[in-house]
This record gives structure tokens, sequence and C-alpha cells, in this order.
């Protein structure tokens, strides 16, 4: 605390928890199935994905984000006590991910975090929280990917900027060409994704989500977009294994078993539009491809 007042500047040197994890082949089959993946069965790009006796297996780009994962630490109490920043208060906003190298299902990996940058919008008006986690390999130390998150704390700002914040998210080309699908999830969709580590209490507990003025249990943003991009890549009948970057941004909640519209551009973009509430879900998504006779994403 800064004279009464959270200090922000206390987080850019956050000692934040590492992690680490080893991966099986039934881990990465069910972290496909937690994004939707096998909603198709009888689709040869979604059983590729889902069954983890299949030898050619791989692991979906958008699992770094879930892979030795050390929790929420921005609701950690210790910072909360030593910054004033409380972590309900705090939203996430949008997330990247970028492939350095080929994970294996079997990869031992793991994590790194640090704070980047703190972006003020002004005094009331909230700051944005940039942050990345590094995956590696346990073994040897290699980058296989890093996750580039952005955090919108409420109510906290005036205090200037700090570090070097991210590049923002690709427009979404508004006037071009696009191809929509359909997109359901499902009632248990959250409680099979928090499965993967992220146990938030506003993804299963309705007191919790009631506190936070939702009228029941909301998805995580990360699966919501993970599907999002799933999708688009089925619709493109684009590999696991050729992609280098997928980012999105989170726009309004959606609650299990809702049903999205996804619309996909011919240029590597998605956006999906929940159906029961009319508005946009996740925005300004996009994924980038390694060149299609490439043996592992681009660096």
């Amino acid at each position: 605390m800064r004279d009464g007042q959270p200090d922000l500047s206390r987080l850019m040197d956050w000692d934040i928890p590492q992690a680490r994890q080893q991966l099986c082949p039934q881990q990465v089959a069910f972290y496909a199935l937690s994004i939707g993946i096998g909603q198709q069965p009888d689709d040869p790009w979604d059983r590729r994905l889902v069954d983890p006796w299949d030898a050619g297996i791989r692991v979906f780009p958008t699992m770094p984000l879930v892979m030795a994962y050390p929790g929420f630490w921005m609701g950690d109490p210790r910072l909360a006590q030593a910054t004033g920043v409380n972590g309900a208060d705090i939203l996430h906003a949008s997330q990247t991910v970028r492939l350095h190298a080929p994970i294996a299902v079997d990869a031992h990996v793991t994590s790194r975090s640090r704070v980047d940058a703190i972006v003020d919008k002004g005094a009331g008006r909230g700051s944005l929280i940039c942050s990345t986690r590094e995956i590696r390999a346990a073994d040897d130390d290699r980058l296989l990917a890093s996750c580039h998150q952005v955090h919108y704390l409420r109510g906290v700002g005036g205090q200037g900027d700090m570090g070097t914040p991210f590049a923002r998210l690709p427009d979404i080309p508004e006037a071009q060409r696009h191809d929509t699908c359909t997109l359901p999830t499902r009632p248990e969709q959250a409680l099979l994704y928090r499965m993967n580590g992220d146990n938030n209490a506003l993804h299963f507990d309705p007191d919790v989500a009631a506190g936070a003025g939702f009228d029941a249990p909301i998805l995580h943003g990360m699966c919501t977009g993970a599907m999002a991009a799933a999708s688009a890549m089925r619709h493109w009948r684009k590999a696991a294994d050729k992609v280098h970057e997928i980012g999105f941004r989170f726009a309004s909640p959606v609650l299990p078993g809702q049903v999205l519209e996804l619309h996909v551009w011919p240029q590597g973009q998605f956006r999906a539009m929940n159906l029961a509430t009319g508005k946009i879900a996740i925005d300004n998504g996009y994924i980038t491809f390694a060149p299609e006779d490439a043996d592992a994403p681009a660096s």
C-alpha cells in the first residue's frame, strides 16, 4: 500500500510461483475434450486430438495456457496485503499463446511468470496488467511456448505507466467475407475445464458467481477462447502442429450450455457471438500458421 492506496509498482517485481508438470497422453486428450474437441466424434480431425492411444496424438496449441499452471497468483492474499490489489477486482481481458518448439505429449515442463507492464487508464478508470508466462522443457530449459495475458484492474489508476505494454490484437476485417458455424458449449463444460488446474470458484460456485454479479457460474474465458480457436481450425482443416500463434480478447461472459455462433475469416481471424445474449463473447481472434512444409512452429 502507498498512502492508503494500492501500490501497483510492487507488481512489477512480485515473486510469482513457478510450477512443474509431467504431461501424459491422457492429460493431452482430456484438455482437448475440455475445450469441446470430440463433439464431432466421426470427424478424423477431432479423433486425432482426443485419443490417447493414437501414436499420432498432438498437444493442442492452446494447452500451454494450462501447462504448469501456478494458479491465480493475482488472488494471493499476500499480494493483496503487500500491494492493496484485490483479486476480485481483476478481470482477464485478452490472451495470446506463441509456440516456439514442438511439445511432446509426455513432456516434463516448467513455467516462469513475470509482469511486463502496467498501463494506466487514469485515476478511477483502472489499469491494465500485462504479464508473460513461459513454458520451458524441464531437462534443458528450451523455450516451448510463451503465454501473454492482459488483465484489467478495476478502479485503480492514476499511478502512471510502467514497463513496456504488449501490442494491440489485430482488428477483425469487418468488410470482408466470412463464414459462420454453430459452436455449442455443454452444461458441464466449466466443471471439465477446471480439472486442468483453474479452480476459480467463479466457475462452479453459484454463491461466488452471484457475488461477482453473475446469474450463475460462468465458463472460463480461456475455455471459450480455446473452443473458438479449435472450431476455426476444424473449419479451415488446419493441423494442430502447424500453429505458430493464437490470440483472442474476452468481450462478454458465457454460461455453460449456451450456444455460440462462430465467425471465421479466410485470413485466419475469428469471433464468437453468444446467441443467448446477442453479444460478442470472443473478439479479435486470430491464428497464424507455420509454412505447410515446416516441421515445427516458427520461433
